[in-house]
């Protein structure tokens, strides 16, 4: 299963056992998950898209858990600067 090691902040595939992350006071970022081994962190926005980030570094991971604006961090941080796959596209 290619999402075991996800803790289970995003809407998907939440894993038995694992505490849910809880839902952020964001305009943009509704909740985001980590998966340390593959470094691959996992956006849920707002609209209900769910976006991979591929190579993000736990330091950047922790960086952005700590942020006051998880948007602002994401935009400067994360956005332009990681590859990324669409998981999920909301529908209206």
């Amino acid at each position: 299963m290619r999402n075991a090691l996800i803790r289970p902040c995003s809407e998907l595939e939440p894993a038995p056992g694992m505490a849910r992350c809880p839902v952020m006071p964001s305009t943009v970022i509704r909740r985001f998950s980590y998966d340390e081994p593959r470094r691959r962190l996992r956006v849920t926005f707002v609209s209900g898209d769910v976006y991979d980030y591929v190579g993000v570094p736990p330091e950047v991971e922790a960086a952005f858990r700590a942020a006051f604006s998880k948007g602002r961090f994401f935009a400067s941080d994360i956005r332009d600067r990681y590859p990324f796959e669409r998981v999920l596209i909301a529908t209206p």
